[in-house]
Formats: structure tokens, sequence, C-alpha cells
């Protein structure tokens, strides 16, 4: 901090932020803050508290901000998820297509379970998979030896990415009838934008619920339905809430009974696609 001297530190939370926006006020540089979630945690109320200017992802967390340095600005999305390239996925066919991904690290709980039914699901749908690639799990290895042990056409509906990122992300998203994933903050404001339904799995142990009021607050406009996670949950329930989701949607109907055109209207109304600029432009001035 001493060696580079910036004129602005903006922090995006949590505990390892903390003692940088410290630093940042006693050396005399201003501070700003980012919150991506509804419910701002005990750490970045301190930083808030402590910075210059407070930028808030959704309304919501207004009540725990000071309003007069706080501006709603949205969540940034990156560019790649508005991107769309070739057909990276060399998909084979116009069955609806169901994008599963439990984030950078995937999601073992989803992946497992995945196992059991998958062939199930390819009879009716393509299946983009992102596994994670985990060392511990072996979950992207072993859906690789589960896809090899399904019939041909099968095989040729699975595509399987430990990661999906750079082209592919955009790819993904536009290609998907329906997306499966968990709902972190990030997730659910790329959901919102483009307008995907989805079936939500929440984190049950993320900080302060976050990930269950996030899931609420799609599913609020119709866009996504919620699958609580619990130990004992059998494959079969996971495979019948994605084939129960991808019919409502092969039906052109939301999950709250509306339709989906419908539910995507309401869900761009609370995303702010321009989250970056406004952001800059405003720490250009403080």
């Amino acid at each position: 901090m001493l060696r580079h001297r910036p004129d602005t530190l903006l922090s995006f939370g949590g505990y390892t932020a903390l003692p940088l926006v410290v630093a940042a006020r006693l050396t005399g540089i201003r501070t700003a803050t980012h919150e991506q979630t509804t419910v701002i945690g005990l750490a970045n109320r301190i930083i808030g508290k402590l910075s210059h200017r407070v930028y808030l992802s959704w309304p919501q967390s207004a009540a725990f901000s000071d309003p007069a340095k706080t501006l709603v600005t949205g969540n940034p999305v990156r560019e790649e998820v508005r991107s769309t390239h070739t057909d990276v996925f060399k998909l084979q066919d116009s069955a609806p297509v169901i994008y599963i991904t439990g984030g950078n690290q995937g999601a073992n709980t989803i992946n497992w379970r995945l196992r059991d039914t998958i062939a199930e699901i390819l009879a009716v749908a393509q299946v983009i998979h992102q596994t994670g690639s985990s060392e511990l799990t072996k979950d992207y290895e072993r859906a690789l030896q589960v896809r090899e042990q399904l019939p041909d056409h099968l095989q040729k509906r699975y595509i399987i990415r430990d990661r999906i990122f750079g082209k592919e992300i955009g790819e993904a998203f536009a290609k998907a009838d329906l997306v499966v994933s968990r709902a972190g903050a990030n997730t659910i404001t790329e959901l919102l934008l483009l307008g995907k339904p989805a079936l939500l799995i929440p984190i049950p142990w993320s900080s302060h619920n976050e990930q269950q009021k996030n899931a609420e607050l799609v599913a609020e406009t119709g866009l996504a339905t919620i699958l609580t996670q619990y130990d004992a949950m059998p494959p079969q329930e996971l495979r019948d809430a994605i084939l129960t989701a991808l019919g409502t949607v092969e039906q052109g109907k939301a999950f709250n009974g509306s339709s989906l055109a419908e539910a995507q209207t309401q869900a761009s109304a609370l995303v702010k696609a321009d989250a970056a600029a406004v952001i800059t432009a405003d720490l250009l001035l403080l």
C-alpha cells in the first residue's frame, strides 16, 4: 500500500479485506466497497463504516448501510457471459439443453447424484455438465467413466467439462434451456440478466444463509424453482426436479404460474447491465 500509494482502494468485502481497508484509511487513501449479496455480514458492515463509498448490488441491502454514502449499482457481470460464439460444444440434435454447474469448484453433492440418473435425463435432453476439477472427489474423471458406459447416442448428448470459462461460458448460457446450479451472487445476477430459467440448489451452509436468500430472490420472479439439499436426498429426487423444471420451461411457463416471458421481464428489471461502468465512473469522482 505504501509502495504503490493508490488514490483509491476498492474492496469486495470479507474478513481478508478488512485489514487492507483499515490500512488504507490510516494512510489517507480513499476507500470504497462493493457488496454482492442481499445481507451484509459483520466484516462488510465494518468495512462499510470505514469506506467513503458503499456500492450495493441489491436495494434490499440498503437498510444495513449509511444512505449518504451508498449507491445501488447492481452486481458487475463478466463480459464473457454475454458473448456467444460458434457451437463450441458440438451439440448433436434439437433436444433441449440443460447446463449443470456447481461453480468453479464444482459441486460433489450434485455430481454424484447425477451418475445414477444421467441416462434418464439424456433420454430427453442434451446436458452440458461442469463438474469441477477436485483431486479429492475425482468428479470429472468419474463423469467421463459414466459417459463411456452409455449408448453411443446418449454419449453424444453428454458434454462434460471440468471448468467452463472464456468463450465457452457465454455459449453454455446461450444454448441452455434450463440451468441447474448453486445460488451464489454472481450466478443469480447472470441468470436474471440473461433471463435463464433455473433449478437452484442453495448451499445449506453458506454464510448468513445467503444462497437461500439469493435463490428466493430469483424464485420470486418465477424464473427459478428451488431444490433444498439434504444429506439423505436420493439421486432420483434431483432427477425428478430437473425433469419437472425442464417440462415447465418447455411449455413456455414460469415456475410461479405466469408465462416465461413475463418472468424474464420481471427478472431483467432487478439487475443493472451497466454496473461495472457505473462503479468505475463513480470511483473516478471520489
